[in-house]
């Protein structure tokens, strides 16, 4: 006790009246009075023994004597505090390193939005013109050397829309990488939830349909969606879900589907099917995916009457996979195969991300695939059923008809004399347009603009 530091003293005490009442060896650890130096210099502090208490018992079971050993620890402990040390420091490299992709992630993708909106512009304009110019070109036949002017005028044109696609096409692949990586940190964080909302089930193929249109028309794919029979079997209209996160899981699945499609050189087929069942559904003919928390299941599985599941499956006719690429496809970070980023990109992450938002919602997800003749990928999510008009949403109102409840009486009113300069009036137009914002600007000097 003489040697035991003075804050550990308690300690020991406790420890060695403990001995005596349990007649049990005890072992703790307590700090010396004297510092313990490491070789090196580089830490000076109390140093550890490691104490164990042996009492001893007479004849009539009189405790006799306590013979206690004491063992240098100071090593080991330093070291257990220098990795506890290094733990913390990792931990908190890790959170700001996490932290910087997620505000790099998003000064990205911000840039990439109007990118694509510009190039979008871009096309368009290069389409018309080019149009322009061959009509151009039909009107003037005999002359050479306008015929020579126009024909440069087209080499350029088909130039610049090639160009076009080709800022629409990485763009859109840097979105995809931006969009997972911040839904990949949401989920590392725990930061995702699901919110359901009322949503006409055929919407969300309707949607995701819209916009892969113009993808699909432009890689010769013919992009069909289907209905199953047996959403009018189970007469299924309203349901309620998340439609944000099955729609995140149609995109992820149907861009990979048209990714792995357009370099088929037979025939280049994406159907989209949607349906419902009472039940998790059995006969999708894939194989689903191991959980990942079985718990996570049991907490979002439907318990009412009205409760159904909805299914999505997203076919193509690309080149297929073995048994042996099947069995990566949704690990972290993980492809196909080697082979994969090379010939298609991708940063292995959207199937990983979709996996666990299904999970997130109750549900499953699954695939089949053969080499060569394609792939099929599934998944359900349970839902509930609803024909209540007052779970529906409201019907918006239209466009024009909300300017013109908002716009109604307003006129800017003439100046009292005509010898008084009329004020200068900024209109501020906002176009929305595939989720990004465009601002245009109108300057009138004419005081009787309507708004």
């Amino acid at each position: 006790m003489s040697v035991c530091f003075p804050d550990d003293l308690p300690k020991a005490t406790r420890k060695r009246e403990e001995a005596i009442s349990t007649r049990k060896t005890v072992e703790f650890r307590a700090r010396l009075k004297k510092k313990w130096t490491c070789v090196d210099g580089s830490f000076q502090g109390q140093a550890w023994v490691s104490i164990m208490y042996l009492p001893e018992y007479d004849e009539n079971g009189a405790l006799s004597r306590i013979m206690s050993t004491c063992t240098d620890i100071s090593h080991s402990q330093f070291s257990e505090h220098l990795q506890r040390k290094r733990l913390e420091e990792a931990i908190e490299a890790k959170r700001r390193t996490e932290a910087f992709i997620d505000i790099t992630s998003h000064e990205i993708r911000n840039p990439l939005g109007a990118t694509v909106h510009c190039a979008d512009l871009l096309q368009d304009s290069f389409v018309d013109m080019k149009k322009l110019v061959d009509t151009l070109a039909k009107n003037c036949k005999g002359d050479e050397g306008q015929q020579s002017t126009i024909a440069r005028l087209q080499e350029h044109l088909t130039s610049g829309v090639d160009a076009v696609e080709t800022i629409l096409s990485c763009s859109m692949h840097q979105k995809r990488v931006t969009d997972d990586i911040l839904s990949l940190s949401k989920l590392d964080s725990n930061l995702l939830q699901v919110s359901p909302s009322t949503v006409r089930a055929t919407e969300m193929l309707d949607n995701v349909s819209n916009f892969f249109a113009v993808e699909a028309g432009r890689e010769k794919i013919v992009l069909e969606t289907q209905l199953d029979d047996s959403l009018r079997e189970c007469n299924i209209e309203w349901v309620v879900v998340d439609p944000g996160r099955i729609t995140q899981v149609l995109v992820n699945l149907v861009t990979n589907a048209l990714k792995f499609t357009k370099t088929s050189k037979n025939k280049r087929n994406v159907n989209v099917r949607l349906g419902a069942s009472k039940g998790p559904p059995a006969d999708l003919s894939v194989k689903y995916a191991a959980l990942e928390n079985s718990s996570t299941k049991a907490q979002t599985e439907p318990e009412t009457n009205d409760a159904i599941y909805l299914w999505f499956s997203v076919t193509d006719s690309g080149c297929g996979m073995t048994e042996e690429e099947q069995t990566r496809m949704f690990n972290r970070f993980s492809q196909a195969s080697p082979k994969t980023y090379n010939t298609y990109g991708g940063s292995g992450l959207g199937l990983f991300i979709s996996k666990r938002l299904v999970e997130l919602q109750g549900g499953q997800i699954g695939l089949a695939s053969q080499v060569d003749v394609g792939s099929k990928f599934a998944f359900y999510v349970p839902a509930r059923q609803t024909t209540k008009a007052m779970d529906a949403p409201k019907p918006d109102l239209p466009l024009r008809t909300k300017a013109a409840a908002l716009t109604q009486d307003f006129t800017v009113a003439s100046p009292a004399s005509k010898d008084q300069n009329p004020s200068d009036y900024s209109i501020l137009v906002v176009e929305v347009s595939f989720g990004i914002l465009a601002f245009h600007v109108l300057l009138t000097n004419d005081p009787r603009t309507t708004l």
